[in-house]
């Protein structure tokens, strides 16, 4: 497949190989070119730089036309914006809007409008149409159609049927989700237009396609079909060697309708040739962040779902991010679409992945039931912060998602106290074992050599790569474990991060089926002095609960209730901190991958969302993240069903085990 063509909410564009990026909304043409008649006191250069920028504009070369646009926007001409200005502000705005630059697009509209004449209609529709597509990239759906709305006003007294044909199908695009009714009216009104007919095969495709989308959000998937099947054929129909975005858009659409109506393979066919289910690795699941937060009161319920599209660009930041079909029309598709806006991906790992797929991924969500518990390691990464900073460096954020460090960066090479934030950060999201080895070997001599807090030194412990055909229950992962908290006994006895590694060396005995073995290293960490691990100390607790687990496994059910009400634990406060339930049974068999994906020879992912009861089983099995959307959800759900857990129980139930979450990947093929 090769990338031929993207299209955003003001139309098919050449795509920009420079930036990668798609706004993965179907809709129509290119702003058009309004010459500008400059003033005697207008120089040929200001002329001629006018016609370079409005040039790169009309080729989707954005960053071109802002910058010439720039050279010749002026606040004012006198005292007062000038018709001159206010044109030239209103290129501007345009072209901000589509580099995705928001704020500077809607500013330079407000100042075109000051200079626009109430005459100018045509150009006044323009500038609403860039508003309006500023907002829609924000995803202010509420504003965008606001603006659209005034654009089509504007776009009415202009008398021009393209900008009014454009205005109905922005504002129809932003009720695609949210009034799919609304929406299909606009729609309708644009097929029934004269001129429809004999318009470019490739916009009217793209016009019955998001017709048809909108019935799907409707609910009337049957009478949606008719609509994405004359979409699909008038963009080219199920042939060729090359595709394009707005072919990829439309076939993944017939794909959700003909799945929606159980055309099994009808949907393979469509999903074949859209590219999802087949990638060379699995490298892109690791930067799938959290869908929102189930509230009721804000319409976001467990049973309700969205499919939501985006981009991944060269940084691996998520661009252009729109709700595509929900199970419920409303608010809902935003809300998880904004969720999706903030992941983010190791730059280097989306690299490996073809950009063309990059350019339009789908994926379909649930709500998640509360926000991931902080994690054991977050004070002593605190502390780890505050120690660099006290040290005299710049405070470096140890987190993946906001600290990139790239594979040559020199500071990876050194020993000393100033590559220490590097080290770390890099050594978190290192793929290569062979090199994460030597990083981590790099690190520990810098803190060494700097006579690093303990916790910071639990801290580098915590990141020690372990090789990946190992698992986190293996025996090689429980050697390094005791390793660990043999090294810092010695160095710093008694102290919180020993506590710390000293748990996790007992979970990780749990996670190989050592149980009487755990219960001792458990029993070491209830017996740290309070002045290092206090009473409330999320270590301590996780210890406790652990152990108490232990005790029930064991048969000693009082013992293990005593020990829980000793210390006044209660399920809420468990809720608090990551309880990490140790599973007893996860078998997976080759006989639960679907049989027409495999049929197909289709790849996927699946994130599942499940509760634990007290005996450990699991209930309330929901799907959180799946792709591609609708494949692989049922087979999923029906395997985490049968997986067995050792959860610690508080109050007759399950302590702190509610929406915990683990990922299923699918590989039909060896790629």
């Amino acid at each position: 497949m090769s990338q031929e063509m993207r299209s955003g909410p003001l139309g098919p564009r050449r795509a920009s190989r420079r930036h990668g990026l798609v706004i993965p909304a179907l809709v129509l043409a290119l702003f058009g070119a309004t010459p500008i008649l400059w003033g005697q006191s207008a120089t040929p250069t200001a002329q001629k730089i006018y016609n370079d920028a409005q040039a790169a504009l009309d080729n989707s070369d954005w960053r071109g036309a802002i910058s010439g646009f720039e050279r010749i926007a002026k606040p004012d001409d006198g005292g007062g914006m000038s018709h001159s200005q206010g044109v030239i502000h209103a290129r501007l705005a345009q072209a901000y809007a589509h580099d995705h630059k928001t704020d500077k697009a809607l500013a330079e509209a407000r100042l075109a409008l000051e200079g626009l004449a109430p005459s100018d209609d045509e150009e006044r529709a323009l500038t609403w149409l860039a508003i309006a597509e500023a907002q829609y990239f924000d995803l202010a759906v509420t504003g965008s159609a606001d603006s659209f709305g005034k654009a089509l006003e504007s776009a009415a007294a202009a008398k021009s049927a393209p900008l009014l044909r454009r205005a109905q199908v922005g504002l129809a695009l932003c009720y695609v989700t949210v009034d799919p009714a609304r929406a299909t009216q606009l729609l309708d009104t644009v097929l029934a237009a004269p001129e429809f007919a004999s318009s470019p095969d490739i916009y009217r495709a793209q016009i019955y396609d998001v017709r048809g989308r909108a019935t799907l959000n409707l609910g009337n998937a049957r009478e949606a079909m008719p609509y994405l099947v004359k979409a699909v054929d008038l963009s080219g129909g199920m042939r060729g060697a090359q595709v394009n975005l707005v072919q990829v858009g439309i076939r993944g659409d017939a794909a959700i309708g003909a799945l929606l109506i159980q055309h099994a393979d009808e949907a393979r066919l469509y999903l074949a040739w859209t590219g999802a289910g087949h990638l060379p690795s699995n490298d892109w699941i690791s930067g799938l962040g959290d869908p929102p937060v189930c509230n009721e009161a804000a319409g976001v319920g467990p049973k309700e779902m969205a499919v939501v599209e985006f981009s991944i660009n060269a940084a691996g930041r998520v661009t252009g991010a729109v709700p595509i079909y929900v199970s419920r029309p409303g608010t809902l598709g935003v809300t998880f679409a904004k969720a999706v806006r903030g992941w983010s991906w190791n730059p280097e790992r989306i690299a490996a992945l073809p950009a063309f797929w990059r350019n339009m991924v789908r994926i379909e969500m649930r709500c998640i039931s509360h926000p991931n518990p902080r994690g054991l390691a977050a004070p002593f990464r605190a502390e780890t912060i505050e120690w660099l900073s006290r040290s005299g460096l710049t405070e470096e954020d140890l987190a993946p998602d906001h600290t990139y460090v790239a594979r040559d960066d020199p500071r990876l090479e050194r020993e000393d106290l100033a590559a220490v934030p590097a080290l770390f950060a890099r050594l978190q999201y290192e793929s290569d074992h062979g090199r994460s080895m030597l990083i981590a070997q790099h690190l520990t001599a810098a803190l060494d050599q700097a006579h690093a807090p303990a916790a910071a030194r639990a801290l580098a412990m915590s990141l020690q790569p372990v090789d990946a055909k190992y698992f986190s229950g293996s025996a090689a992962n429980v050697r390094m474990k005791a390793d660990q908290v043999a090294a810092l006994e010695h160095s710093d006895p008694k102290s919180a991060p020993t506590a710390w590694r000293t748990l996790e060396y007992a979970i990780a005995l749990e996670g190989s089926g050592q149980f009487d073995q755990a219960r001792p290293v458990l029993e070491r960490v209830l017996a740290y002095p309070k002045d290092a691990l206090g009473d409330n100390d999320p270590v301590r607790e996780v210890a406790i609960l652990h152990l108490s687990a232990l005790q029930r496994r064991a048969g000693d059910i009082e013992g293990a209730e005593a020990r829980i009400k000793a210390v006044g634990l209660s399920r809420a406060q468990c809720m608090l901190f990551d309880v990490r339930p140790v599973a007893t049974d996860q078998f997976v068999s080759s006989k639960e991958f679907p049989d027409e994906a495999l049929r197909w020879g289709f790849d996927g992912l699946v994130r599942e969302a499940f509760d634990i009861d007290a005996a450990g089983h699991v209930q309330n099995v929901r799907t959180i993240i799946a792709y591609p959307p609708f494949v692989f959800r049922s087979a999923a759900e029906k395997t985490v069903a049968h997986f067995r857990y050792l959860a610690p129980v508080v109050e007759g139930g399950a302590a702190g085990c509610d929406g915990h979450s683990l990922n299923l990947s699918y590989r039909a093929v060896t790629h």
